[in-house]
């Protein structure tokens, strides 16, 4: 038991070394805060009616609004998604729209009479009229 004893008195011993030796400095007097806070209102340029906000309010905010905020983005990326898929398919539609367009200029379709019912195509006309013979 007196070993123990004598182990709590050198740890009692050690720890109040430690304390002695560690300086215990105030953080910043509270008139220096008010005069930044005076000074940096007079320079800013600000309205002076403008209350600065609290620091400890600064990173903090409802949770309500963060899921709003959340909500927003996700639905905006969807609607920009939704915009996109629409505008390719759009493309998508002109350009098949111009490719039958380009392939069917001057082609007429004629009924040969077959008794299918089949429809020909005649793919000699283009729509320019063949040069004069010389």
């Amino acid at each position: 038991m007196s070993f123990f004893l004598t182990e709590l008195a050198i740890l009692r011993a050690d720890v109040d070394a430690i304390l002695a030796t560690l300086d215990v400095k105030p953080h910043a007097e509270p008139s220096t805060l008010g005069d930044d806070i005076v000074l940096s209102a007079l320079f800013s340029g600000d309205d002076a009616e403008k209350q600065p906000e609290p620091a400890r309010s600064r990173g903090k905010r409802h949770r309500s609004s963060h899921k709003t905020e959340l909500m927003e983005k996700i639905k905006a990326s969807k609607r920009q998604r939704r915009q996109e898929k629409k505008a390719r398919k759009a493309s998508i539609i002109d350009e098949q729209l111009r490719v039958t367009n380009s392939t069917t200029d001057g082609v007429v379709l004629l009924d040969a009479g077959t008794t299918e019912g089949d429809l020909s195509l005649d793919l000699a006309g283009s729509g320019k009229s063949d040069p004069p013979a010389c």
